[in-house]
């Protein structure tokens, strides 16, 4: 289980939007701020990493192997909880796990001892930019335009690929996976 808190986006994010749109009223504003969501959530498919900073909580089974967080970039591992059979909680000492957050901006986690402890439960902040203001120019614009694209075409069937001049924007922050 991955339960992420969204990053805020703030009101010059959506003021971007409309200016770019050329709109002046506030009627559309919570249509706006989801068509932002769902192009920061496709942005984050689409270059494999979150682009605005936000907390994960991400369970997993406990394994003697090192387990590697689902989010990226890792910013930092905040705690690594125990969890009883029953779903309860419970702080694990600091020397039955280790924590790593590699050269890529991975996090991982090493449990040496879990017997008593079925899955474990991990906290992380996970992103490439703290705010929006601080996020790429390259990011930023792309999604401004995605959420612009799909406004603009809301009723075409379209596919689920960003058009090409906004991937152009993003594949300079693209992580290539190896299956």
């Amino acid at each position: 289980m991955i339960e992420s808190t969204p990053p805020e986006l703030p009101v010059n994010a959506l003021n971007e939007l409309k200016d770019y749109l050329r709109i002046t009223l506030s009627h559309e504003d919570a249509k706006l701020y989801s068509l932002l969501r769902a192009s920061l959530d496709i942005c984050a498919n689409f270059i494999g990493a979150s682009p605005l900073l936000s907390k994960t909580i991400e369970e997993m089974h406990v394994s003697k192997d090192w387990q590697y967080l689902s989010k990226s970039p890792v910013v930092m591992i905040e705690s690594v909880m125990g969890l009883t059979a029953l779903g309860d909680a419970i702080a694990l000492p600091i020397q039955n796990y280790a924590i790593d957050i590699n050269a890529q901006s991975k996090g991982r986690v090493l449990v040496h001892n879990g017997q008593n402890h079925p899955r474990i439960r991990v906290s992380y902040s996970a992103g490439l930019s703290k705010n929006w203001d601080m996020l790429p120019d390259q990011l930023r614009s792309g999604i401004i335009r995605l959420a612009a694209h799909i406004y603009s075409n809301r009723d075409l069937d379209d596919s689920a690929q960003p058009p090409v001049a906004i991937a152009a924007l993003w594949q300079p922050y693209r992580r290539m996976r190896l299956l």
